[in-house]
This record gives structure tokens, C-alpha cells and sequence, in this order.
């Protein structure tokens, strides 16, 4: 960390410095103005490099430091462990001799960078190093937020799940969603937000969204059926079943998922399974082609940590981790698989994608076999009404 003991009198002391930039004109204002020049360093202490102007305010100096982090020896500051970026900080002195690197430009509108090399570095002739941005709040908000994708992720294997579903409207990819019958697709109520009321199409087969694919086939929906206790405020009862207008054709890219009938917690530390076409970085490119990961099942008592969801987790939700690996917007309404069964469907609308303090949300199963069945049973009920007395016209 920076510090200077004019300012901080009980800090301990660090070299002399002055900026690598030259000044910045001043208008004229009819009266003659000069500039003071820095003070020399004090014996035995030598400059990183030379003067090239005067000074700037102390202040000025001291907010570059802080927002931009100091670099020692020409290395970078550390990268914070959750968003990769550079901390502010920057990397302690190293005890007296100490060469500060200055940070010399910012870069774009990602804020990176040039510090001093070893042995002098930019300002000395050798070479300079790239810095990544820090996650200081005078930078773009874009800057703080964790590099997202399925975080960590990677390109499925074609074809080996085969019961995911790509919920889309006007042709674009909205949701997943996952097969748990010929006729039944499951995913999250929060879906249905903002679409007023038109409903999706649902592709099955796909591991590409755009590419020709053997048994890639877009089946329209005759009915979505929201939870009734699903709602905009929160994450309760975030189910949506989907009813298509036939049966799907079942094949090797086109299977069933069989979903947790029994009502417990899945253990701790389980390695499960998500995959999505989510977007896979923040600024909203999205994938064509399926992506996976693999988290952890954290306990609900972590999950509802006051650092963590504060106790909004409740009986019928689980939670995994969520540390540099996560799912994200796009995602939602695809399966959390554990041991080869879907546990969960994924929530939590606006979470930030990656943060390891919003760990998350999936919605458990479960809890929901009785209405899921019952969905089902009514509409296949209905069917079997509307052909009797279809052939009874007759």
C-alpha cells in the first residue's frame, strides 16, 4: 500500500517520487503564475525517474495511487480472488529502496495501466508492463463486476444431454428448460417476465442454436403453466412447465430427464451439474453452442449466511457455489444434475453472475412433485375429455 508520511505521520516511510507526465496548461489569466518544482529526494534515495514537470497537488497524487494501485519492481498489483481485476492497494513496500513504478496512462475504459519494469522499467529504458484494471469505484461500473460466463465453463459434448431445452421467442434463445416427459418441458417462472404473454417455442435436440443438426426440432407450445405462488418480488416457487403441442420425438439427442421425487437436501460438497446457452460474458455475448459446469452443493445454513442471502433461502431451495464458476442470464430454467437426476432448476433472476457471495439459487424439485404431476394429469385429463366428446359428435 502507498503511503507517505507527510500525510500519514505514523505510517512508515517510502521513497521520493515524482510524476512521469507533464503538466497540464493553465489558462492565462493576466497575471504571471509559476510552478513550484518537487523537492528533492533526501540523501541515499534516488528517483524511479526523471522530472518532466511540476508537481501536481499532493492529493491528485495520492487519488492516482488509490484508484489506479501502486506497482513495485515492476510487478502488477494482486487480482482480487472474485473479480480477477487488480486491487486498488496495490502491493506493500518492500523496505527502504523500494522502486515505485507511476502509473504513466489509463488505458481505455478498462483502466489498465503502464508501470515501471524491473531495473527502471518504462521510465528507464526498459520494458513496460501492462497492468490489469483495478475495481475502483471512479472506474466504468463494468470494470467491477466479475468476467462471467457459465464462469469457468466450457463447451458441452455434443448431444450427451439430450433433454435439454432452448426456450425462445422470435427466434432468440430466452431460457433452458429440460424435458421431463414426452410432452412436458420444465423451467423458471421468472422466464415469462417481459414477454407479455406471448408464448415461447421450445427447441429440443440442439447442441447448436443455428447450425443444422439431425434432430434439431422448434415444437410450439400449447400451454405454460406458472407456479401460483411464483411472483416478480422474490425467488419462490420459480417453476414454469410447458405443455408442446405434441409429443416430442424421442431419439438419441431427444431424451427424458428424470427428476428427485424424494424430498431431501442433497448433501454438501456434491459435485452437480448445469448447462445452459447463458450469456458468457458480461457485456451479453452469448454462446451457439451448449456450455457446462460443474459447481459444489453448499448447505443452506451458508447460503443464508447474512454475508451471503441473508436468510431468503428457504426449505424448498438449494444453493452451490458460486466462486469464479457459476451460471448465468440465459441459463436460467436448466437443470441442476446431481448423480444423474435433476435436483434443482436454476434461479435468482438479477444475481451477479460469479460472485462468490451470491452464491446460486436453484429452485429444488422435489418439493413440487405432487403439482408437476397434477399439471400434467389435468391437461392429459382434459385431452382424453376433448377426443371422447370429439368422437361422440361424430
Amino acid at each position: 500500500m502507498f503511503r507517505h508520511s507527510r500525510y500519514f505521520p505514523h505510517a512508515a516511510e517510502t521513497p521520493s517520487f515524482s510524476p512521469s507526465f507533464p503538466p497540464s496548461p493553465r489558462p492565462q489569466t493576466g497575471h504571471k503564475s509559476e510552478s513550484q518544482p518537487c523537492r528533492a529526494p533526501r540523501p541515499g534515495r534516488r528517483l524511479p525517474t526523471a522530472a518532466m514537470g511540476p508537481c501536481p497537488a499532493p492529493v491528485l497524487v495520492l487519488a492516482l495511487f488509490l484508484q489506479l494501485g501502486a506497482v513495485v519492481n515492476g510487478e502488477c498489483p494482486p487480482l482480487h480472488p472474485n473479480t480477477g481485476t487488480g486491487m486498488d492497494w496495490g502491493i506493500p513496500g518492500r523496505g527502504p529502496g523500494t522502486n515505485w513504478g507511476i502509473p504513466r496512462a489509463v488505458l481505455g475504459s478498462a483502466g489498465g495501466f503502464v508501470s515501471a519494469a524491473p531495473g527502471g522499467g518504462d521510465t528507464a529504458g526498459g520494458p513496460a508492463v501492462l497492468c490489469p484494471p483495478t475495481h475502483s469505484a471512479s472506474l466504468p461500473p463494468a470494470a467491477a463486476q466479475p468476467r462471467g460466463r457459465i464462469l469457468g465453463g466450457y463447451e458441452a459434448r455434443p448431444h450427451l444431454r439430450p433433454y435439454m431445452a432452448s426456450l425462445q421467442l422470435d427466434g432468440q434463445h430466452v431460457c433452458g428448460g429440460f424435458l421431463i416427459a414426452e410432452q412436458w418441458v420444465l423451467s423458471a417462472a421468472h422466464c415469462t417476465e417481459g414477454t407479455n404473454g406471448k408464448l415461447f417455442q421450445v427447441l429440443l435436440g440442439a447442441h447448436s442454436l443455428t447450425e443444422p443438426e439431425p434432430h434439431k426440432r422448434l415444437y410450439r407450445v400449447r400451454a405454460q403453466i406458472a407456479h401460483p405462488g411464483s411472483n416478480i418480488h422474490n425467488n419462490r416457487d420459480d417453476l414454469l412447465l410447458l405443455q408442446l403441442e405434441e409429443k416430442a420425438e424421442l431419439n438419441a439427442h431427444v431424451k427424458v430427464l428424470p427428476f428427485q421425487r424424494e424430498d431431501r437436501d442433497v448433501e454438501a460438497d456434491t459435485l452437480c451439474e448445469a448447462a445452459g446457452w447463458g450469456t458468457v460474458t458480461h457485456s451479453g455475448r452469448r454462446p451457439d453452442k451448449l456450455q457446462q459446469v460443474e459447481r459444489p452443493v453448499i448447505s443452506r445454513e451458508l447460503c443464508n449466511h447474512r454475508t451471503r442471502h441473508d436468510q431468503t433461502i428457504t426449505e424448498k431451495m438449494m444453493c452451490t457455489d458460486s466462486r469464479k464458476k457459476d451460471t448465468c442470464k440465459g441459463d436460467s430454467g436448466g437443470p441442476l444434475v446431481c448423480n444423474g437426476v435433476a435436483e434443482g432448476v436454476v434461479t435468482a433472476g438479477s444475481r451477479v453472475c460469479g460472485n462468490y457471495k451470491k452464491p446460486a439459487i436453484y429452485t429444488r424439485i422435489a418439493p413440487y412433485a405432487t403439482w408437476i404431476d397434477g399439471v400434467m394429469a389435468s391437461a392429459a385429463g382434459d385431452k382424453a375429455g376433448d377426443e371422447a366428446g370429439d368422437e361422440a359428435a361424430r
